[in-house]
This record gives C-alpha cells, structure tokens and sequence, in this order.
C-alpha cells in the first residue's frame, strides 16, 4: 500500500476565507456519481468489464481520503479499495494508460470543483496564500498516492517482457504477509490461460469467483489474463472445490489449465516453482486442458529432464519416422486406451487393418502396443520425443474396456 507523506500543514484542516477547501467534496457519493458520469460522457465509455456501480463507488472512497487530508486526517488506509479494485482492471486487460489517463482528468474535473468556490471572491487574502499553497500541496500528493496505488497494482504486467511471467505473479504470492505454520497444508494452483481476448477475462473472472466461493477468502492469488498462481488452505479444499476446477479447465471456451502441487507447510519459492515447471511440462507436451495432480504426472516430469536416458527411449520410436501413418496410429490408439475399435473408428479404417499396423510397429520397435509393458513403454517414448497421447492424467497404462457406442 502506498503511504502519504505527513506534513506539519495535515494537522489542521485547510480553511479558505471561513470555508473548508473540503467542502465542495463534501458529499463524496454525490460528487463521485458526477465525475465518472462526466468521464464516461465526455472522456470516453467504460469498458465492458467494469460495473459502472463499483468505479463509483471505488472513486467515493478516493474522494473520502481526499477530503480526510484536507481536513487533517492523514487516512492513507482509505486507499486499500483502490489497490484492489486495480489489480481487477489489471487482470480485466485495461490497460494502464487508459486508466491513468482517466484518473488524471477526473482529477482535473475535482480541481474545478474546488476552485468555484474562490472565484466568487475577488482575491485569496495574503494572509491565507501560504494557507492555499499547502491545499495544493495535499492535493498534488493525493494524486501522486493515487497513482502510485494504481502503478504498483499494475506492475507486475508492467514488467519487461523477458522477465517470465509466471516470476511476476509470484513474487506477490511470497511476499504477502503472513507466518508459516508447519502444521498446516497447503495446494500451489498454477494456471495458464489460451483463451484470447475477452474469453481469458471471462476466465479469470471465473476462476477468482470459484476461489472466493471456496476459500471464503483464505486464498492468496495473483491472476492475469495469460494465467497466475495461487495457494489455498488444505482444509477448504472439498470435492466441490476440486469439480469447480475441473468444470472450468474442461469448458472448452475456458481455456485453462491447471496444476496443483500439496505442500506440508507454507508454501515457498520452490513450490512455486516446482507447480509451475509441471506446468510448462503440461502445456509443452499439448496436453488438454484440465485439472492435473503433481503425483499423477510423475512419469511425465522424469521423462521431460534431459539425460542419456531419455534420449534413449526417444530413440525408440526412430523406425517410425520413416512411416508418419503409423506413428499417428500409435498415438490415436493410446489415447483410445489401447481399444482397437475405437481406434478404427477414429481412422475410418477396418479393426483388421488396425492389427496389421500395429504388428508392423510391434517389428520396427520391439514392443507390443497390445500388451501392457510394450503400451507403457511406448507411451513413454512418445512422451520423452513431445509427442504424448492426448490423454488424462490416470487413463493409462493398460488398455481399459469401453462401452460400445
């Protein structure tokens, strides 16, 4: 939270010939209600992710600390409905010029206000010049405390491009205060978002409105438009909270994926980044977006470190280069978990000619596709090479029955 400077002058309130300088900004609600109806008017609309109800009444609050400071209250805490309401501008995909842009000449509208009052007198009294030199003075460092509210809520996405966004969005993750307490759990959330546009606002609106409804406010998060992270309480963590992530990854205009990772304490910059690395595991490997377990995905992170081994088992699949029709029959098959029927299905080809393929891969690799080990196997090295089936987390190994369709 930005903090307002306190001067000598914030002791008393400032009074100009017998008038508080506050008084035209006395009605905060009322005032707050004709400057951003004036700003959508003349300036330009609101966009369509803010509620022209809550920019109103976000603005009422600012309008309160200023009249504070001008009658003495220091009061920089009123500006904590700023900070959050920002950092939802930020995540919406605002940008920060346009806002700043917009805060600027609303300002500009409140200075107006301020000076009717003394244009109906003919001059400011010498005796109250240094008087009216400290009202600016408080009302130039409100807009600099407004602004620097704004700029920091926004600086994570101000950052340069080659610093890692998903850095950015942690780093207020671990910063945020609180002790660590051994005997509680926690689960890293780790998110990264496709969907363009208004449809990853409409995803990050989505998501905040499952945390909240869940953690009742215990979650720490920091979301963008491009995806974020957050850490919640084991203990609120129910089959309800599970099935709304899984609800929201699955919703294929979402377009988010999700992993989790448990931690026995607090959660640190390890786990952080131990979520986030299985993600980019997740997102580099194309599965789908879902909701996936750090322990469902075991096999999937040892085979993405580089090694002699992994190389190997990647070597595995080399025959196949040569015949791209069987290898793209290979992956449609485990992903079909091993049903030679649906794999016909999905080819539009005869199941007897799905045998005859996979017979030949069975010669040019040494490993069964129709067997349990040679299916693990060979899933593994379409893993170790970036080419994994499609499937879920705990849909293989082995090939599982299916109802006909």
């Amino acid at each position: 939270m930005i903090r307002m400077r306190v001067h000598d002058h914030r002791q008393r309130r400032i009074v100009l010939s017998g008038h508080p300088l506050s008084e035209p900004l006395r009605k905060t609600a009322d005032v707050a209600v004709e400057t951003v109806g004036r700003l959508t008017e003349h300036f330009a609309p609101l966009p369509a992710e803010l509620s022209h109800a809550e920019t109103t009444a976000v603005t009422s609050r600012c309008l309160d600390s200023l009249v504070g400071l001008l009658d003495g209250d220091a009061g920089p805490a009123r500006l904590a409905p700023l900070e959050k309401a920002a950092a939802g501008w930020r995540e919406c995909g605002i940008p920060l010029d346009t806002v700043l842009h917009a805060v600027h000449a609303g300002f500009a509208l409140l200075i107006d206000r301020l000076e009717t009052p003394l244009l109906g007198t003919a001059n400011v009294p010498l005796a109250e010049t240094d008087t009216l030199r400290a009202g600016i003075a408080l009302a130039l460092e409100w807009m600099s405390a407004v602004t620097s509210t704004i700029t920091a809520a926004y600086l994570p996405a101000a950052l340069p491009a080659e610093v890692h966004p998903r850095r950015t969005v942690d780093a207020g993750i671990r910063t945020t205060p609180g002790g660590s307490d051994p005997a509680r759990r926690f689960e890293v959330l780790a998110f990264h978002i496709t969907a363009p546009g208004e449809s990853a606002r409409r995803t990050v609106r989505q998501l905040r409105t499952v945390l909240t409804a869940h953690c009742g406010g215990r979650e720490r998060a920091r979301l963008s438009i491009s995806g974020g992270t957050a850490t919640v309480p084991r203990d609120v963590i129910d089959d309800g909270f599970t099935s709304a992530l899984r609800s929201l990854a699955r919703d294929a205009d979402a377009g988010i994926t999700i992993c989790t990772l448990s931690t026995r304490s607090e959660p640190t910059a390890h786990a952080i980044d131990r979520a986030h690395s299985l993600l980019d595991v997740v997102v580099g490997l194309g599965y789908p977006p879902d909701l996936y377990h750090h322990e469902q995905m075991a096999m999937e992170l040892q085979l993405s470190r580089r090694g002699p081994a992994r190389e190997r088992l990647a070597a595995l699949l080399d025959p196949l280069d040569e015949h791209p029709h069987l290898l793209e029959l290979l992956q449609i098959h485990l992903n079909n978990n091993c049903s030679r029927q649906y794999t016909a299905m999905t080819l539009a080809i005869h199941p007897n000619t799905v045998d005859r393929r996979l017979g030949h891969i069975a010669t040019l690799t040494g490993c069964n596709a129709q067997s349990g080990y040679g299916a693990w196997k060979l899933h593994a090295a379409l893993i170790a090479r970036g080419r994994p089936p499609r499937t879920r987390p705990g849909s293989f190994p082995g090939p599982q029955p299916r109802k006909a369709p």
